[in-house]
């Protein structure tokens, strides 16, 4: 029995090899639908197109008095975080306006979207609230395959006064330069 046990534990270390390795030659990469839990999205990047069969109750995070802070989590290789650096947002595209941006480009997410789904604006623009409002990089390995995790954090004096929804995501970084995939998790906040 501990000759099964050690040689298990041996598979297990081959299998996760042959993963690691798979994800380095940039095999097929699927990313998850954006699980949502107290003031936290995680969109997870990974080889296998594993789909979590629990539901989130929230469909967006939500920015409010009671929760002034939402955090960002883009886990898996090389799962970056989009707009790039999260310096913008993406502003909805409102059905009467047909804005053409180059920057627009971005705020693009899934491999059904053939043309932006809004516009880049600097978050601080879009909110009315001073410079200081901006998401901050929490944590990114030293190597940055691991994805990144990014926090904002608002005062009562920087909420909106109406409800100002927007988008931002995370993506495979070798999939950016393609702008739409099915590399791509977009997160609504309001």
């Amino acid at each position: 029995v501990a000759l099964f046990s050690a040689g298990q534990a041996v598979a297990e270390k081959l299998r996760e090899g042959i993963l690691n390795r798979r994800l380095e030659e940039g095999g097929t990469l699927t990313m998850s639908e954006p699980q949502f839990d107290n003031g936290v999205a995680t969109c997870s990047l990974s080889a296998a197109a594993a789909t979590s069969d629990v539901q989130s109750a929230a469909a967006a995070l939500t920015l409010s008095k009671d929760m002034l802070s939402v955090e960002l989590q883009c886990s898996g290789a090389k799962n970056i975080a989009v707009p790039k650096d999260l310096t913008n947002v993406c502003k909805p595209k409102d059905a009467a306006t047909t804005t053409k941006h180059r920057t627009a480009e971005k705020c693009k997410f899934g491999k059904s979207a053939q043309s932006p789904e809004g516009d880049e604006i600097a978050l601080h623009t879009l909110l009315g609230a001073g410079e200081r409002v901006k998401w901050i990089q929490k944590t990114q390995a030293k190597t940055g395959d691991d994805g990144q995790t990014w926090s904002l954090t608002l005062s009562e004096e920087d909420l909106p006064l109406k409800d100002t929804p927007f988008f931002v995501g995370c993506q495979s970084e070798g999939s950016v330069a393609k702008s739409a995939s099915n590399d791509s998790c977009k997160v609504p906040v309001h």
